[in-house]
């Protein structure tokens, strides 16, 4: 579960926008970072090399002094490399080395090519560390000396790769944590959008979409998905009521028709002319039928049937459907019944109880003769399978249309209402009816919502 919310929290077009942005501002902030780390250690390099160089010479030219002795050149070199523990400072005179180098370094070039060389120091501390040196070689009249700075350039490189590294990693948890926060919202409002899809694709139009004050493209979407819904729900409205004064109108005449039909059956000797009024009848029969339960749908989806809900026990609801529908059956067919004990539920157990016949009297009517019919109450869930023809998969969710009818069942009577009522049942009860496949044959899973315990 975890795994598919971050395949489709990933998946959505604002994680990719957010994930390309945040790339490109970490590859700007890298190419920004070397520059001003050429151009820093470059500079600072370049100050050292002055400050070597302006050393080295400085000395030069105090040894080439015709006044300076070499008492006083030593005491020189003593006083700078006392006061400073960035210079170093050897020289060779009389088989001595004066400064603060305790050996002569090798591979030293002569003024004014410069070079690295490692020595040790003591630090302050007393420690011995070692250090690199950028250095040059001069000869005096005093001997040859060694002029040099400290060159930490490759701690302050790596000073400044962990700095760099650490602001790279703040920019991409900030540009990332922004990106995660501006998805999370954006989808939200997308999810939302789903949900109401999701609803009035149930049959509920009545459902709308909030609208902020930010007026941004989600609030125009929303305004005209809710204009868009208001036209539908008119419409379906209007095409409700016209189909309900039709049906209205048309039972009180079919009715008259029928009474005189049953007239001209009770006074008719003619078998044959007894028979097709039978047949007449029989239709009309079915007509006002199909009429009642045109109305009673459209009452359901309108709300305007009063249900009268209160704690009911639906297994002993299934069980009062079963003793009904059983004299229905044909001699060589059985129902297989799994009902659990004691299921309660809130609901208008009238309702219900129509519903669970209504998809029973459909599944006997399908069902081939001698083929078992099972019954299956497991919670709030009740399964009823068959294994007759079943329903193209693509044709399940049209069978719950008002008359609607697939070709295999135009030989069979009814005009494709009950369905139809026993999902407006179900929805008015928070729950619902899908069809799936049973190999063979057809089960309807009905879900009556939340079960209460005693």
């Amino acid at each position: 579960m975890r795994l598919d919310y971050l395949k489709a929290f990933t998946n959505t077009s604002v994680w990719r926008y957010t994930f390309t942005f945040s790339v490109i501002v970490l590859v700007i902030c890298f190419v920004l970072l070397f520059i001003v780390f050429h151009f820093t250690v470059s500079a600072e390099n370049r100050a050292i090399e002055d400050q070597v160089r302006s050393l080295a010479l400085g000395l030069e030219k105090s040894s080439d002094d015709d006044q300076m002795t070499l008492k006083q050149f030593v005491h020189t070199i003593n006083d700078r490399t006392e006061h400073s523990n960035k210079i170093v400072l050897a020289m060779l005179s009389e088989g001595k080395v004066v400064g603060n180098l305790g050996r002569l370094p090798f591979g030293v070039s002569d003024y004014p090519a410069l070079s690295n060389f490692p020595v040790a120091i003591r630090s302050l501390s007393g420690e011995i560390e070692p250090e690199n040196v950028l250095g040059t070689r001069v000869s005096t009249r005093f001997g040859v000396l060694y002029a040099g700075r400290f060159n930490n350039r490759s701690m302050q490189e790596i000073r400044f790769f962990i700095a760099g590294a650490l602001g790279l990693a703040g920019t991409a948890i900030f540009t990332v944590g922004a990106g995660i926060a501006l998805n999370r919202r954006f989808l939200a409002r997308i999810h939302g959008i789903n949900e109401l899809v999701e609803e009035v694709r149930k049959g509920k139009l009545d459902q709308r979409l909030p609208l902020t004050s930010r007026g941004d493209e989600y609030d125009m979407i929303s305004a005209k998905i809710n204009h868009m819904l208001d036209d539908i729900d008119g419409l379906v409205h209007s095409v409700s009521t016209l189909t309900d004064n039709i049906a209205h109108d048309l039972r009180t005449p079919l009715s008259r028709v029928r009474i005189m039909i049953e007239d001209e059956i009770a006074l008719e000797e003619d078998e044959s002319k007894t028979k097709r009024f039978e047949g007449i009848q029989n239709e009309i029969s079915q007509l006002l039928e199909t009429f009642q339960a045109m109305l009673e749908l459209s009452r359901l989806e309108k709300g305007s049937t009063h249900l009268e809900k209160k704690r009911c026990n639906l297994s002993v609801i299934c069980r009062d459907v079963i003793d009904l529908i059983t004299p229905l059956l044909e001699s060589n067919e059985n129902l297989d019944c799994l009902i659990d004990e004691d299921i309660f539920v809130y609901g208008d157990p009238h309702l219900l109880f129509r519903a669970i016949y209504n998809v029973m009297d459909n599944t006997i009517c399908f069902s081939p003769e001698g083929e078992a019919i099972t019954i299956a109450l497991s919670g709030t869930q009740l399964t009823i399978s068959d294994r007759g023809p079943g329903i193209p998969e693509h044709e399940r969710e049209n069978v719950f249309r008002r008359l609607y009818q697939i070709d295999q069942s135009r030989h069979k009577d009814g005009y494709g209402m009950g369905l139809s009522i026993v999902r407006a049942i179900l929805r008015k009860h928070g729950g619902d009816i899908t069809l799936a496949d049973n190999n063979p044959g057809l089960k309807a899973i009905l879900n009556f919502g939340i079960s209460l315990t005693d």
